[in-house]
């Protein structure tokens, strides 16, 4: 009821008290009127009492004033009723009022920014927030496109997403959050977290968008892993030092040892051994928190990963006097995943089944095929796993008893960092136990299906013969090759065209190819050319065999492509393998150089020892020296430190080539872990503290046995 209606009704009321005593006086007059003429005419009275015309006067009355009693009643409640709903009204009015005054103070104090745009992204609203965001007036942006906020290639994104918006419903940023860049009225960039969600007005619609500076958060980002990669260099390169030298005088390199002497020898490499995996499971919480651990994901054999793990971890069960046994192990158990991560999830399952297996049990291992996945299992008989303690077991420093886990050298952090590295290949972990029969960790990995990789050999990590990628399209002369260069030791894969050739180089590593140039598709000249533009092919060993040798060379007019050799068809035997060798093997007349990069002299000291009956090496501390050196005199090896007082580490590859433009083989042998894209040009990347005496020697020894052009 409004205003006006209310004040009719109370016009009305008091009208009904005026009628209520016009009613009293007339009714009172009109019954004693009445009742007088009865008397008179129709009785036959002559004259009346004055009491007969009293009495229905005041019946009259009394009737009358019954009714305004009434009449009065239902005023007052009408009058309770107006006033109840004027209040209420009042106070609806003055609720929203107050609503409208909160919602507007709330957004002009709001810390974050609040921009609200139509349909096609012309600005609504610019809250003051926004304003203090952007470092712009409200009114100099609302009317505008929005993306006057946002630098390339936000603004060239920004139509298309709210035109797929509005003609499909397709919702790239609409309803969630992601980061961006936003762009200052004076053209500075900076970091923004964005949330975009719709806003439904009647029938229009507007999109609200959340916006926040992160500017600190990432700086404070970059300040950790800063921190991160100091840390990880303080400790790990002293620490090298240490257990290189521990190893080195354990293995004789000084000469006999008394007894005594080398019992404390064996406490101090023990427990440097200690502090090492204490360390790196530190820094590698640390980096997969920071989102800095790097995965290298290559076409792998899961079962011969799991082979090698069980060797290098064989010290483990040494120490706890028990037995690693193989119960089943499929083969060919293709996944794609980072070697060097598999293999620390692997050292984490079986030191943990040793450390708590009975003395001389036997831990079980296996590999087999599970729903589309390949499993490995890791099963001790020890104690098991206590109810309390399942729903902890990966979580950072967990431990079922902590005295005896530091009885067992553990840190708290394996199953931890296993879990998040097993996730990252899009796998699962998990366990079964049963108290006093033991205890199964399984992980599963997906498995890595692939038509090309059928004829390949399962690994490259074991030294064995050279590849040699054969592209040929046709099937009696693949067969020729095949056979031939198998005879001559080598290792084979097939491609029947440039195509799938870009495709298994793409995925593995060859030491080198034999390429027709007449293919289906893409001739033999041009993918020549094409290798030669992408850095992970330049150097490859290229050897021709074709029909039109000659013709090919003479195309290429004689340009530098690395091209090994050119053969015509048909195939001599025995120059096809002398080719190859030639290309792949170093000169043994003389001692290997190696050129180790690295600005801690404990370091250089314990690698020259390390290698010195293998090669003779010649250092250099600062990446200046490291120039001067590669321009006097070619290096069969480079070792390299990532972190060096004068620049990064990474900066100094393109610059490892000898004086004929070859790369020079590179082992990365650091604190900092290198990034994928790079480690894909070098031939090793070692972790200081991580890898041992033998590790280093194997590496350096491979490297060494690399491929070299005559």
């Amino acid at each position: 009821m409004d205003n006006e209606q209310k004040t009719a009704g109370a016009g009305w009321i008091d009208r009904a008290i005026l009628f209520e005593v016009v009613l009293a006086c007339f009714g009172g007059l009109f019954v004693s009127t009445v009742a007088f003429l009865q008397q008179r005419f129709i009785i036959g009275l002559d004259s009346v009492p004055v009491q007969n015309f009293i009495a229905p006067f005041v019946v009259g009355g009394l009737l009358a004033a019954t009714v305004a009693f009434f009449v009065r009643q239902s005023r007052r409640h009408l009058l309770d009723r107006l006033k109840v709903e004027r209040e209420t009204a009042e106070f609806h009015r003055d609720a929203h009022d107050e609503l409208e005054i909160s919602h507007q103070a709330v957004i002009e104090t709001v810390l974050d920014g609040i921009i609200t745009i139509d349909e096609i992204g012309t600005i609504l609203t610019f809250n003051p927030a926004a304003e203090n965001i952007f470092e712009v007036e409200s009114d100099e942006v609302i009317g505008r496109n929005v993306k006057i906020l946002m630098p390339e290639p936000y603004t060239s994104e920004h139509d298309g997403y709210l035109k797929a918006f509005r003609e499909t419903g397709e919702t790239k940023i609409i309803g969630g959050g992601r980061e961006v860049m936003g762009l200052r009225s004076d053209g500075t960039e900076f970091p923004l977290a964005l949330a975009v969600s719709e806003v439904l007005t009647g029938d229009k619609r507007m999109f609200a968008g959340v916006v926040r500076d992160i500017t600190d958060r990432k700086q404070a980002e970059r300040q950790k892993n800063e921190f991160i990669s100091t840390v990880s260099h303080e400790l790990r390169t002293p620490l090298t030092s240490i257990k290189g030298s521990l190893g080195l005088i354990k293995s004789g390199v000084v000469g006999e040892l008394p007894d005594q002497f080398k019992s404390m020898l064996d406490i101090a490499y023990k427990n440097s051994d200690r502090l090492v995996l204490l360390i790196n499971d530190i820094l590698d919480m640390e980096k997969i928190e920071a989102g800095m651990m790097n995965f290298n994901m290559v076409p792998l054999d899961l079962s011969e990963l799991v082979s090698q793990s069980l060797e290098a971890n064989k010290g483990f069960a040494d120490e706890y006097n028990v037995t690693f046994a193989v119960t089943e192990l499929s083969p060919a158990t293709r996944v794609r995943g980072d070697g060097d991560r598999l293999m620390q999830v692997l050292s984490n399952l079986l030191s943990n089944a040793a450390k708590f297996s009975p003395i001389g049990a036997q831990v079980d291992i296996s590999v087999k095929s599970n729903d589309g996945n390949y499993r490995v299992s890791v099963s001790d008989y020890g104690p098991g796993i206590p109810d309390e303690f399942k729903d902890q077991i990966f979580n950072k420093f967990s431990q079922a008893d902590a005295s005896d886990t530091r009885q067992k050298n553990g840190t708290g952090l394996g199953l931890s960092i296993s879990k998040s590295f097993v996730e990252k290949h899009g796998g699962i972990i998990g366990f079964n136990t049963k108290a006093g029969e033991g205890t199964t960790f399984y992980f599963d990995l997906p498995k890595y299906e692939d038509s090309n990789l059928a004829t390949m050999p399962v690994s490259n990590v074991t030294g064995k013969e050279s590849r040699i990628l054969i592209c040929e399209d046709e099937p009696d002369i693949e067969k020729l090759l095949e056979y031939m260069l198998r005879q001559g030791g080598f290792d084979t894969a097939l491609a029947i065209n440039a195509e799938q050739a870009k495709e298994l180089l793409a995925t593995e590593k060859f030491d080198a190819m034999t390429l027709d140039l007449i293919l289906p598709g893409q001739d033999g000249i041009s993918l020549i050319k094409e290798l030669r533009q992408n850095p992970e092919t330049r150097d490859l060993p290229i050897l021709v065999i074709s029909a039109k040798a000659d013709k090919g060379r003479a195309e290429l007019n004689g340009d530098a492509f690395g091209i090994i050799d050119w053969l015509e068809k048909p195939i001599d035997e025995n120059v096809l393998t002398e080719s190859l060798r030639n290309a792949l093997q170093y000169s043994a007349e003389s001692k290997p150089l190696i050129l180790h990069i690295e600005d801690d002299s404990d370091v250089i000291h314990i690698v020259s020892a390390i290698v010195d009956d293998l090669a003779d090496v010649t250092p250099a501390m600062t990446a200046k020296e490291a120039k001067q050196l590669l321009q006097e005199r070619d290096f069969d090896l480079v070792i390299l430190d990532l972190m060096l007082p004068d620049c990064q580490g990474e900066d100094l590859l393109p610059l490892l080539r000898r004086s004929d433009k070859s790369l020079i083989p590179v082992v990365v042998f650091s604190a900092r872990e290198i990034n994928g894209s790079v480690a894909e040009n070098i031939q090793a990347a070692l972790i200081k503290s991580q890898s041992s005496n033998e590790i280093l020697m194997a590496a350096i020894r491979s490297s060494i046995e690399a491929r070299r052009k005559p």
